[in-house]
C-alpha cells in the first residue's frame, strides 16, 4: 500500500512539473545513461528513445521551438535504433517507434523516405498491407527524386513482399525494374539481391527454370567476385530450379542455403529457404518428408517471432497435409488461416488456403460449402496471371464444379487450365493433376484430360508418379481395362511409398474396379477393402460408397 501512494505521489508531483521543466529532465535522463554506457547505446535505444521522444514532445508543446529542433536529432536516432531493434523481437513496439518517426519527419523533412521505408517494413511485418503500400511508394519515389537509387531498390525490395501478399501483378514489374535500375552500377549486395528475386519469378512466375538457374548463378558469382560470403537465397533459389529441372543435387543446394542463412543470422531469409525447401522436398521425398520440414521450419521461425513468415509456413503445409490424408487438420488449419488471411487482405495466401479447403471439402462429401467462395477463389487465382495459382486455384474449382454436376462450368474453367502458358513448369501440377483429369473424366471430357496431362513433365518423383496415375485414368477411359488394372496397380503402390494417401485409395479403387470389369471379384475385394480403409481413415464420405458399392458387388460374386 506504502509503495502505491509513493508511485502515485511521484506521478502527481511530476504532473505539477512545468513542460519545459519535464522535458529538461527528459534531456539529462537520457545524457546520463549516455554517459554511464556508452559501449551499449544499442541495448539502451529503447530508454533513450522514450526519454528523447518525451522531451521533444514537452518542449514542442510548451512552445520551445529551439530546444525541440535540437532534441529532433537524437530523437530520431535512438526511435530508429530501438525500431530497428525490435522488429525482429516485438514489431508493435517496432511499428510504434517508426509511426514517432513518420510524425518528425513530415513531407519535406530530409529523412522523410528513410522513415517510410522503416514504416513500410514494420507494417509489412504486421500485415498492414496496404499501409505498407502506401508508405514505401512515398519512399521510392524520394528515394530516386534525390538520385538514391540503393535507397530507392531496398524499398522495393520491402514492396515486391507487400504487392505479393495483396495478389498485385506489379510485384513482378518491380523485381525487373529494381534490378534494370542496378545493371549500370558498380556491383553490390542490392545487385545480388535483385538477381536472386528475378531467379526466383523466373522459376517460380514463368516456368522458367533454366533462367532462374542462370541467373542465381550469377548472383552466386558477383559475390563471389566481391569476397562477400556465399549469398544463401541465391544458393536456395539455384536448388529449387536444378530440383524443378528434375536434378536432385538442387536438394543438397537447399540444405547449404539453410545451414548459410541460419550460420550467418539471416533469419527471415531463413525461413523463406525453408519454405521453398519444403516444397522441393514435396516433390523429391513425398508429403511426409515436406511436413517433417515444415514443422522444423516453422520451430525455427516461431522461436524468433517472424509472425508473418510462420503464417506463410502454414499456408504452405496445406497441400502437404492434404497430400498426407490429414483432411481434419488439414480443415481446421484452412478455417484459421483463411480467417487471418481475410482480415489482413491477404489475397495471395488466401488462394492457396482457399483452394486446399475446396479440394477437401469434396473429398468429404461437402462440396455445396466451398460454393460460396468459389467466385471469389477464381477471380484471385487469374489476377496474378500465374500458373501455379491457375492450378491451386482455378483447378480446385473446377474439381468442386464437377463435383457438384455443373458441368459447363467446370468443362470452361477445365479448358481455361488447359491453355495457360507454361503450365508444366510449376511443382504444384502434380500435386493437383490428378484430381484435375478426374474431374475433366467424370463430366465427359477424356480429350480434354489428354491434353491437360500432356503439360506433366516426369521430373522428379510427385511428377513421375502422377503420370502413372493419370495414364491409368485415361486407360480406363478408352476402355484400355488390362492395362489401366496394371497401372493402378503400379500407381498405388508408388503412392504408398511415397505417402499421397489420398491418391493411394483413388489408385486402388480404381484398381478394384478395373479387376471387376475384368470378372475377378474375388481379387477386386482385396483391393478395394485396401482403398476402404483408407477412405474412412480420412473421412472420404462419396469415394467411400463407391467402394462399399463396388465391394458389395465383388463380394457377391465370389461367394
Amino acid at each position: 500500500e506504502y509503495a502505491f501512494w509513493h508511485v502515485l505521489a511521484r506521478d502527481v508531483a511530476y504532473a505539477q512539473l512545468p513542460r519545459a521543466s519535464r522535458a529538461s529532465k527528459h534531456v539529462a535522463a537520457a545524457a546520463w545513461l549516455e554517459s554511464k554506457a556508452p559501449e551499449r547505446l544499442e541495448d539502451l535505444a529503447e530508454v533513450l528513445a522514450y526519454h528523447y521522444t518525451s522531451a521533444w514532445e514537452l518542449a514542442k508543446a510548451a512552445g520551445q521551438a529551439e530546444q525541440a529542433s535540437e532534441l529532433e536529432a537524437p530523437t530520431l536516432r535512438f526511435l530508429t535504433l530501438a525500431g530497428e531493434r525490435a522488429l525482429e523481437l516485438d514489431n508493435a513496439a517496432a511499428l510504434d517507434a517508426f509511426e514517432h518517426i513518420l510524425i518528425l519527419t513530415p513531407a519535406g523533412h530530409p529523412e522523410r523516405a528513410e522513415a517510410l521505408a522503416h514504416f513500410g517494413e514494420a507494417a509489412l511485418e504486421s500485415r498492414r498491407f496496404s499501409d505498407a503500400a502506401v508508405a514505401l511508394e512515398e519512399a521510392i519515389t524520394l528515394f530516386r527524386g534525390r538520385g538514391d537509387i540503393l535507397g530507392a531498390v531496398r524499398a522495393m525490395d520491402t514492396l515486391r513482399f507487400v504487392l505479393q501478399w495483396l495478389n498485385d501483378p506489379r510485384r513482378f514489374e518491380l523485381d525487373d525494374e529494381a534490378l534494370a535500375l542496378l545493371e549500370p552500377l558498380p556491383p553490390g549486395p542490392e545487385l545480388i539481391e535483385a538477381l536472386s528475386n528475378v531467379a526466383a519469378d523466373a522459376i517460380n512466375i514463368h516456368g522458367k527454370p533454366q533462367e532462374g538457374l542462370m541467373l542465381a548463378d550469377r548472383a552466386i558469382r558477383v559475390a563471389s567476385d566481391l569476397g562477400l560470403p556465399r549469398p544463401a537465397t541465391a544458393l536456395g533459389i539455384r536448388g529449387m530450379a536444378r530440383c524443378t529441372l528434375g536434378d536432385a543435387g538442387g536438394v543438397q543446394d537447399g540444405r547449404e542455403a539453410l545451414r548459410l542463412a541460419i550460420q550467418t543470422g539471416q533469419s527471415r531469409e531463413a525461413a523463406a529457404i525453408y519454405t521453398d525447401f519444403c516444397i522441393t522436398m514435396r516433390s523429391f521425398e513425398g508429403p511426409r518428408a515436406a511436413l517433417s520440414t515444415f514443422s522444423e521450419g516453422l520451430g525455427f521461425a516461431e522461436a524468433r517471432g517472424l509472425k508473418l513468415m510462420v503464417l506463410w509456413m502454414r499456408t504452405t503445409a496445406l497441400p502437404a497435409r492434404l497430400g498426407a490424408g490429414e483432411l481434419t487438420e488439414t480443415l481446421a488449419e484452412a478455417a484459421t488461416l483463411g480467417a487471418h488471411a481475410e482480415a489482413a487482405g491477404d489475397e495471395f495466401d488466401l488462394v492457396e488456403i482457399r483452394g486446399v479447403q475446396a479440394i477437401a471439402l469434396t473429398y468429404r462429401g461437402h462440396a455445396p460449402e466451398a460454393a460460396s467462395f468459389l467466385d471469389p477463389l477464381a477471380e484471385a487465382a487469374r489476377r496474378p496471371g500465374r500458373a501455379d495459382f491457375i492450378l491451386g486455384g482455378l483447378g480446385a474449382v473446377a474439381i468442386v464444379r464437377a463435383a457438384l454436376g455443373e458441368i459447363d462450368a467446370a468443362a470452361a474453367l477445365l479448358g481455361e487450365i488447359e491453355s495457360t502458358p507454361d503450365l508444366g513448369g510449376p511443382s504444384e501440377l502434380a500435386v493437383y493433376v490428378p484430381a484435375i483429369v478426374r474431374a475433366a473424366l467424370r463430366i465427359g471430357e477424356p480429350e480434354l484430360a489428354e491434353r491437360l496431362v500432356g503439360h506433366l513433365r516426369p521430373r522428379f518423383p510427385y511428377a513421375e508418379h502422377a503420370l502413372v496415375a493419370v495414364g491409368a485414368a485415361l486407360a480406363e477411359a478408352r476402355g484400355e481395362t488390362e492395362t489401366a488394372t496394371d497401372a493402378y496397380a503400379d500407381a498405388a503402390a508408388r503412392w504408398t511409398d511415397f505417402g499421397v494417401v489420398p491418391e493411394q485409395g483413388f489408385a486402388l479403387l480404381g484398381q478394384g474396379r478395373c479387376l471387376l470389369e475384368l470378372s475377378r471379384p474375388g481379387e477386386s475385394a482385396a483391393v478395394l477393402q485396401q482403398a476402404r480403409e483408407i477412405f474412412t481413415g480420412c473421412g472420404m464420405r462419396p469415394a467411400l460408397e463407391e467402394t462399399d458399392a463396388l465391394l458389395a458387388k465383388a463380394t457377391a460374386l465370389s461367394s
